[in-house]
């Protein structure tokens, strides 16, 4: 709930959720009888959890998710592959690991050297092999952003996998290589997959929570949408 707040802040973006009302009539309540605790909102809050979903959507479509949003961090993603085997990151030790293997647990030390300076030291080493990348921060910069083609939303009942990212490429340039003058290549299509939901797969958020009523406090049940 903080998070959704704290995004709101920084986007510049206004709400009427209030995540401390929501909180204030949280309880933990034993369920079903059992030793099992959970997180129990009043039943009249159930709108407030609508609210809240309902943010996590429009900030992720209108800004998260947002096609300039997209090509900035691909920019920055290619930017980075391009300086992972010449600027490298120090351990504690002295010894230096490329940025790719700061994720793992034993470069843990490395990776909390991993912040956004790394955009700045692109742009300030002067070894040739990082021209590519001291040029895709340019752009982003100067806002030369890769261009956005086409936002298609798929057949009702028909969801895609990031696996088949490759196969719509494919379709794509098939069709394209049936046009004259056609120089495009694999490597300069990106297909990105996006899922916008309220946070989960269900439908409906409140049918995962439970809530009590004022009566009984300190008992449970599920509140449906229909209700």
């Amino acid at each position: 709930m903080g998070l959704y707040q704290k995004g709101l802040f920084h986007l510049g973006m206004e709400s009427n959720f209030d995540h401390l009302r929501l909180i204030n009539f949280a309880r933990v309540i034993r369920v079903d009888d059992s030793k099992e605790t959970q997180i129990c909102l009043r039943d009249k809050e159930a709108f407030g959890i609508y609210q809240m979903y309902f943010i996590h959507y429009s900030v992720h479509k209108t800004a998260y998710k947002h096609r300039v949003t997209s090509a900035i961090s691909l920019m920055i993603a290619d930017a980075l592959k391009e300086a992972n085997s010449v600027i490298k990151m120090p351990k504690r030790d002295g010894t230096m690991v490329m940025m790719s293997e700061c994720i793992k647990e034993k470069n843990m030390d490395a990776y909390l050297n991993l912040t956004d300076e790394v955009i700045r030291q692109i742009l300030l080493n002067p070894d040739p092999r990082l021209e590519i990348a001291r040029q895709l921060v340019r752009d982003v910069w100067r806002r030369k952003l890769y261009m956005f083609v086409i936002e298609s939303t798929p057949i009702q009942s028909r969801r895609f996998t990031h696996e088949q990212e490759d196969e719509i490429r494919d379709g794509i340039l098939n069709v394209l290589k049936q046009k004259k003058n056609s120089v495009l290549r694999k490597e300069h299509v990106i297909i990105e997959l996006v899922n916008f939901s309220f946070g989960i797969e269900e439908p409906h958020g409140e049918h995962l929570l439970l809530f009590q009523s004022q009566p009984n406090r300190w008992e449970t049940s599920i509140c449906r949408a229909a209700k």
